[in-house]
């Protein structure tokens, strides 16, 4: 995927730079709390992140997060919110990734 600007690309890159991308609820995030490594999946999780809204290098709107949307999506398919961790593995792969929102257009 092509980001807004070539210093957006180049933290989305990085490891461990507080900057990340979640492509399947299409939303920029930026941590302001401790990164970890989820013992049960060896995926890092983030204590504390907020939306950006704007690309903090060239000031470009970034698109709009599908946060409520994935959350709505996943409840439909009969999960229950919050999400156990075992229920990721339970989710269909289209929803982990960026595949269901194209599909829909949003």
């Amino acid at each position: 995927m092509q980001h807004c600007c070539v210093k957006m690309e180049g933290a989305l890159e990085e490891y461990g730079t507080p900057i990340h991308y979640l492509p399947e609820k299409k939303s920029y995030c930026m941590d302001y709390g401790t990164v970890y490594k989820n013992v049960e999946t060896g995926k890092d999780s983030r204590v504390l992140s907020e939306f950006l809204k704007y690309c903090p290098w060239c000031g470009i709107e970034l698109p709009k997060n599908l946060w409520n949307e994935w959350h709505d999506e996943i409840e439909k398919l009969g999960f229950e919110l919050p999400l156990e961790s075992a229920d990721y593995d339970k989710i269909p792969e289209e929803y982990m990734t960026d595949e269901w929102w194209k599909k829909r257009g949003l």
